[in-house]
């Protein structure tokens, strides 16, 4: 079978496949890019709880000479959503009679944090752990594109997975799970509604991954290009530790392509150089910020 596939493809495909195959992940790379999967995966909840907070509820403000300016303020406008939108179309659409938040949004808006700490675990795995395949070149308007689609997906992926959830069958079979008290830890988990928030940001982050997966693979050419073109070597001393098995073989894939003339590495343009550069120490600072957050900020103690 696999003789009448190769029959089948073009000599420079076939020179493609085969070289492939020369740098496909090990045993050991694969469990290494596992842990890093896992690793990757706690960071999404403080760095998600960071993007919640930041986006929702802070006051961005300057202040000259007692003349205080509010320049970004997402607060009132997210946590009474339903009620603006109801003063925006002069309607009942939702049937609130007064200016105060209903308590279903209330509950809505602190569940949103969990589809997005689940829509965001998928994505960073999903960015850092670009699979070792040929992958076809993608324009920058196509990856600039990939963006809004992939949120678009994802929120349509979303608003299915809290229909099905809020299913009267399913929503009464998880909730006798809930109430069982021979299974605490499930059942809490279930009870409060955590889990299927989880599996729908999840589900979100899966379709989203989908479409975005040819920009991340661009974007991590674009890398091992400015590394190749600066003469900086990823796969040696500590850097080794730092780049992901992934990027290291495929690092070392391109750089064959290079010798044998069938690529060529070019800086590529300065202001994404500088975007790559800033992606890294960013998610580091929201890290940060999230881990103080939830254990020494303002949100320690809500979960």
């Amino acid at each position: 079978m696999s003789l009448l596939l190769h029959r089948n493809l073009s000599p420079e495909k076939l020179k493609n496949r085969l070289l492939l195959k020369q740098f496909k992940l090990t045993p050991s790379e694969r469990l290494e890019m596992a842990g890093r999967g896992a690793l990757l995966s706690q960071f999404a909840i403080p760095i998600g709880s960071a993007i919640y907070f930041l986006l929702f509820q802070v006051a961005y403000q300057t202040d000259y000479k007692g003349d205080t300016r509010t320049w970004f303020y997402l607060k009132d406008t997210w946590d009474r959503l339903p009620v603006h939108i109801q003063n925006l179309l002069h309607n009942r659409m939702f049937g609130i009679t007064d200016q105060a938040a209903p308590l279903w949004w209330v509950t809505a808006r602190h569940d949103f944090r969990h589809v997005l700490i689940g829509f965001l675990a998928v994505l960073l795995v999903g960015a850092f752990g670009v699979g070792l395949k040929n992958y076809e070149p993608v324009s920058k308007a196509r990856m600039a594109l990939s963006v809004p689609l992939s949120f678009i997906v994802a929120s349509l992926v979303a608003a299915g997975g809290i229909a099905f959830f809020a299913w009267h069958p399913v929503s009464a079979f998880l909730g006798k799970i809930g109430a069982n008290p021979a299974i605490p830890f499930v059942g809490d988990l279930v009870g409060k509604g955590t889990l299927q928030l989880t599996v729908i940001g999840v589900l979100a982050g899966l379709a989203a991954r989908k479409i975005l997966a040819p920009t991340f693979a661009q974007l991590q050419l674009m890398s091992i290009d400015r590394n190749i073109s600066q003469g900086d070597n990823p796969t040696l001393g500590w850097k080794r530790f730092v780049y992901p098995a992934n990027y290291r073989n495929r690092f070392k894939l391109v750089s064959r392509q290079c010798e044998e003339g069938t690529h060529t590495a070019t800086l590529g343009s300065r202001w994404l150089g500088i975007a790559l550069s800033f992606a890294v120490p960013a998610a580091t600072l929201l890290l940060a910020f999230g881990v103080w957050l939830n254990y020494f900020g303002p949100a320690a103690g809500a979960h």
